[in-house]
């Protein structure tokens, strides 16, 4: 039977990474840029507290889960399923994709979102370069 283990790995590496991203932004995170702004005035309407509040636990849970999808679909990777394929490509174009965008928009964040360009380009580089083993005539 034909696999890819290179890029089974690559969404494994990329999914433990994306899953501990979420405790420093919501350990960390929650309460430094979002609750202490909140506590010293600098958000003085009660409903933007709340909407960036719930946008940030959103985030983490987010990036939490996507992880656990990179996790969960890295076997099928391995055995070059072509849906699990395009599902991590879509994943890694979009956090990469995310990692740049935001580091060109917000110069000052670029040091935080470099982590999401590292981990996207860690699953989207393997599954171009391989993609040959997943849209070939054998693939399923």
């Amino acid at each position: 039977m034909k696999e890819n283990k290179i890029v089974c790995w690559c969404a494994r590496v990329s999914g433990i990474l994306l899953m501990l991203m979420t405790l420093p932004h919501y350990f960390l995170g929650l309460p430094t840029a979002v609750l202490q702004p909140i506590a010293d005035g600098k958000i003085t309407d009660p409903e933007v507290g709340n909407n960036f509040y719930v946008i940030w636990v959103f985030s983490s849970i987010t990036m939490f889960l996507t992880g656990a999808t990179l996790l969960f679909i890295s076997t099928d990777l391995r055995y070059l399923q072509r849906r699990s394929w395009k599902l991590a490509l879509l994943i890694g174009l979009g956090i990469a994709g995310f990692g740049i965008s935001t580091s060109i928009k917000f110069p000052e964040a670029a040091a935080h979102m470099s982590l999401f360009t590292a981990v996207g380009v860690i699953t989207l580089i393997p599954a171009l370069i391989f993609a040959r083993s997943y849209l070939g005539k054998d693939a399923s």
